[in-house]
């Protein structure tokens, strides 16, 4: 089962069992268009005149190894180049 939480002040998780690289860069895309949709003003922002999103996209093909630790650290790194490229886009971690 999808699922979507708040998980650390501004940031939230999306966890998507059993989905693609596709998929999930699919998904990434519908949020961000979503938030431009909706174009909620954001005065003091130097990136958008709106609130925008950086997403960080890590897969994880589990077995006995597997760390939800290093998943959310492999996020976390996709994150912070898609913010370092100019935020609002989706960025697949790639070692």
């Amino acid at each position: 089962m999808d699922a979507v939480a708040r998980f650390c002040g501004e940031e939230f998780v999306i966890l998507l069992p059993e989905t693609t690289r596709e998929g999930a860069l699919a998904v990434a895309q519908r949020v961000l268009d979503q938030i431009d949709v909706r174009a909620i003003p954001h005065q003091t922002s130097d990136v958008a005149s709106h609130v925008t999103a950086s997403i960080g996209i890590a897969l994880q093909i589990p077995d006995r190894n597997s760390s939800s630790a290093l998943l959310l650290e492999n996020a976390d790194k996709a994150l912070y180049r898609a913010k370092r490229a100019g935020r609002h886009q989706a960025v697949m971690y790639a070692e």
